[in-house]
């Protein structure tokens, strides 16, 4: 369902459709006959209805509307000329869709993508079906030329099948899995964390913080050496 809102050529509010006042909180009496300008503030305005011949047909756009109750929505909508018999312009139709949610999903992600990038350790986000989904810069500079059209057990680990160890299943269950594993391009050893990603209400794909844990491997040997070295020599 759609907003649908006419505007005549004087710039007056003519029609406003239920699903209209349903997506902003303002019924049909609040704003029919009323000038269009009443939205303005409010992503509307005379602007945002082309009387003249400046206007191309069928034109999209994304508008911020603030609902009655003041919150704000994201809107796309279509904006197109009605025209008479002699083809003047006789007045403006417009549909919109309230397009909040996927709006806010875009911003959290984008969010997420900027943490993600900003870390240090190599980071991806791989679907239930291995398909890989992120890609952060440390792994990027890490893995040059990584594919991301390979699935991850390919791209990360190079390897032809999927991993005899893979946590896939452990993760979609909903538990966090440690290992330690070599990736794809490196001799070092790293300690990679899967943990559940929610696309929806269940998990449905995992993300994966790799470190590298080469010298702390390195430490603990050079340790375990020293004290049965240590021990031989008491004994």
């Amino acid at each position: 369902p759609a907003g649908v809102c006419l505007i005549d050529s004087s710039k007056t509010i003519v029609y406003w459709n239920d699903e209209a006042a349903k997506i902003t909180g303002y019924g049909a009496e609040l704003v029919v006959g009323q000038r269009c300008g009443i939205l303005s503030g409010k992503g509307g305005g005379s602007s945002c209805f082309p009387l003249d011949d400046s206007h191309h047909p069928g034109r999209h756009e994304d508008c911020v509307f603030f609902h009655r109750d003041g919150h704000p929505l994201h809107l796309i909508k279509c904006v197109d000329q009605l025209h008479d018999n002699d083809g003047q312009v006789i007045g403006v139709i417009e549909v919109f869709v309230d397009n909040t949610g996927h709006h806010e999903i875009e911003t959290e992600r984008d969010a997420l993508r900027s943490i993600l990038n900003g870390m240090r350790d190599p980071v991806y986000i791989c679907d239930r079906n291995y398909r890989l989904l992120f890609i952060n810069q440390a792994m990027r500079d890490l893995n040059v030329g990584i594919d991301d059209n390979k699935p991850c057990y390919r791209a990360i680990y190079g390897r032809t099948r999927i991993c005899d160890d893979c946590p896939m299943d452990k993760v979609l269950s909903g538990e966090v899995v440690s290992q330690e594993t070599h990736l794809s391009g490196t001799e070092r050893i790293y300690e990679v964390v899967h943990s559940p990603c929610r696309f929806g209400d269940i998990p449905d794909g995992k993300l994966a913080v790799c470190r590298d844990i080469t010298e702390r491997l390195a430490i603990r040997r050079r340790l375990i050496r020293g004290n049965r070295e240590l021990d031989s020599f008491v004994s």
